[in-house]
Formats: structure tokens, C-alpha cells, sequence
């Protein structure tokens, strides 16, 4: 068969990014994952699974660039690990959005469906829309909107950043003036608007969804050894910060042992947020079930 040209994109340029050095660590810990796609890929290609060869091929800040190289080596298709461009996380919407101008296979989400999960509040809207249950929530793009907040405790987090990136004990407010002051926060240091949700303080579980509805088993983040009055949160340092007491304070449990009515209610509720925001393809479902047994995306 003729040779074909596989594409492994990846973005390099959070030095950019206002969240600075929380950016910085993720993306390290993300280039861990390209590099680790790159070696299986390799793999197949040496294999003669694929017909390569593969180039990997770096997102800075110039939109225009990467079209020119994409134009110029025309792949069969991309493995998009992009995540943002110029620092801004929706930059991995613009990407797919290219890819699919050009008409280039890719993995991953369709351009409408990233842009709009990148955007927590566009999400929410499109979850209220569709029925599926999700916290109360607003957004506040400026301070008086924090006048709108009739829920606590509430949570605050910056609308269009992911990884945990602006999430700390912190975040969790039980007051007025914390919610202000946490709000200013986000407003200043991410350059964007937060968004304020009503506080579900229960158990947290992920289920993966793929092929159109089907699921793979439920994981759990347990929460066993927080000390008391701290908010149950993964937090950016129960993820990434590895020496923390949060990091080492939520350990993942997969399988989930969790009841059978419970397995059905997530399953069902991740399977109409899937479709609910319009993922194609394979997605994960966060969610957090209240004391009363709902469970919130």
C-alpha cells in the first residue's frame, strides 16, 4: 500500500498562559502523555499496522503557521493532543475546527462539541437544555454579578480553564464576602469570568462513554483521608502536585464499588450529558452525587 503521513499535534506555548506556572505543570504531565503516544504509534508503524511515516508537529501561537504545515504535508489523519493556542484553552476547539476545514481525520471531539465543553457555563446550558441534572450556577463576568449568587456554599472556578487549573481549597465559599473575594481572584489572576456553582459536598465518580452511548466501569476519586472541614474537591494540587496532602489524599478507585441502582442512575445521567453537549466519539463524565442519591454533571 502507499505510504501515509500520520500527524501528532501538540501546543508549546504556555508560557503565555495567565495561569502561568499551574499551566506549566500540566503541560508537563500532558507532553508525558504525547511522548507516550508517540512511542505506541511508532510501534505500530515498525509493526506495519501503519503505513507510515509520522510527524510530530508543534502548535505555537501562529494559527496561520500550523495551517500552512498542515497544507504543506497534507496527513491522513492527526492525533490532536493540543490543548491550547497562545495559552488560551479554547484554542483546542480552533485546532479541530482547522483539521476539519481541511478535511483532515483527527481524533478527538468535533470543533462545536470542544468549544462548547471548554466554556463550563456553555456547557451547563447545553446540560439544563437537554434535562440533565447539574448544579445551580452563574456566571460572573463582572462583580456586581456575584449579587446573583442565591446558593451557598457555592464553588468558583475559572470558566474556560481545565485540569483543576484556578481550583484550591479555597475555591469552596460558604459567605458573601468569600464569594466576592474569590471571584475578584479568578476575574484578576485568569483573566476571565468565573463561574459559580451550588456546592454538591458528596462522592465524586467518573464514567467513560464511548461508541455513542456505551459505557466503560465507573471510577471513583475517594476522599477518605481529608481532614475534617476541608472541602472535598480535586483540587490543581490533588492533581498534579504530587508530594501535597491532596494529592496524596485522593486516590482513585476503578472499578468503583458502588450499588447497582446508584451504577445505573450515573450511567444513565453521564449518558445524557454525553449527548446532551454533543459528543461524538469517546468523553468522560464527571459527576457528584448529593446526599439525597442525585447525581449532578
Amino acid at each position: 500500500s502507499s505510504s501515509k503521513v500520520f500527524a501528532l499535534l501538540y501546543n508549546t506555548d504556555t508560557q503565555v498562559n495567565p495561569s502561568g506556572v499551574e499551566s506549566l505543570v500540566a503541560h508537563k504531565s500532558v507532553m508525558n502523555c504525547v511522548r507516550a503516544v508517540q512511542a505506541s504509534l511508532d510501534d505500530l508503524i515498525r509493526g506495519g499496522a501503519l503505513a507510515g511515516p509520522l510527524r510530530l508537529i508543534p502548535v505555537g501561537a501562529d494559527v496561520d503557521e500550523l495551517r500552512s504545515e498542515l497544507v504543506r504535508s497534507r496527513p491522513s489523519w492527526v492525533f490532536h493532543t493540543c490543548e491550547a493556542v497562545a495559552g488560551d484553552s479554547r484554542g483546542e476547539a480552533w485546532v479541530a475546527a482547522l483539521l476539519e476545514r481541511l478535511e483532515i481525520v483527527s481524533t478527538g471531539g468535533a470543533s462545536k462539541c470542544l468549544e462548547r465543553c471548554l466554556d463550563k457555563y456553555s456547557a451547563k446550558v447545553a446540560l439544563l437544555r437537554a434535562g440533565v441534572p447539574t448544579p445551580r450556577g452563574v456566571l460572573v463576568d463582572e462583580m456586581r454579578r456575584c449579587r446573583d449568587v442565591e446558593f451557598l456554599p457555592a464553588i468558583v472556578k475559572p470558566v474556560r480553564e481545565d485540569g483543576s487549573i484556578g481550583i484550591s481549597q479555597n475555591s469552596v465559599v460558604r459567605d458573601a464576602l468569600s464569594l466576592e473575594k474569590r471571584a475578584r481572584y479568578v476575574l484578576r489572576r485568569y483573566r476571565q469570568p468565573a463561574i459559580v456553582e451550588e456546592y454538591i459536598d458528596g462522592d465524586e465518580y467518573s464514567v467513560p462513554v464511548w461508541c455513542g452511548g456505551e459505557t466503560l466501569p465507573i471510577g471513583r476519586i475517594r476522599y477518605d483521608g481529608f481532614p475534617p472541614g476541608a472541602a472535598r474537591i480535586c483540587s490543581y494540587r490533588a492533581k498534579w502536585a504530587a508530594r501535597s496532602w491532596e494529592y496524596l489524599s485522593t486516590p482513585s478507585e476503578v472499578p468503583a464499588k458502588v450499588g447497582d441502582e446508584l451504577a445505573v442512575d450515573l450511567r444513565r445521567v453521564a449518558v445524557a450529558a454525553y449527548h446532551g453537549v454533543g459528543c461524538t466519539g469517546y468523553a468522560r463524565v464527571d459527576l457528584r452525587v448529593s446526599a439525597a442519591g442525585q447525581p449532578y454533571v
